[in-house]
């Protein structure tokens, strides 16, 4: 069907393409799980406690930064 005879209301500011190229949650765990770091520290997430959960039987030691502090490694 042609764009014109959906009638779409999409307003000035939404108009235009977008992509994200976000991993889900799944996902990232199975990747996580395949390289097997030994230190896996969550950045760019609103959820790091999501990876503390899941991974918390891997051996895989999660370490979630603090804002302003810095990161110490063994």
């Amino acid at each position: 069907m042609p764009r014109e005879e959906l009638n779409w209301d999409i307003p000035e500011d939404e108009k235009g393409y977008h992509s994200s190229g976000h991993a889900c949650g799944g996902d990232l765990l199975d990747l996580i799980r395949r390289i097997n770091p030994r230190i896996l520290i969550p950045i760019h997430t609103e959820h790091p406690e999501y990876f503390v959960q899941n991974l918390k039987d891997t051996g895989i030691r999660v370490r979630v930064p603090t804002e302003g502090q810095p990161i110490t490694f063994p």
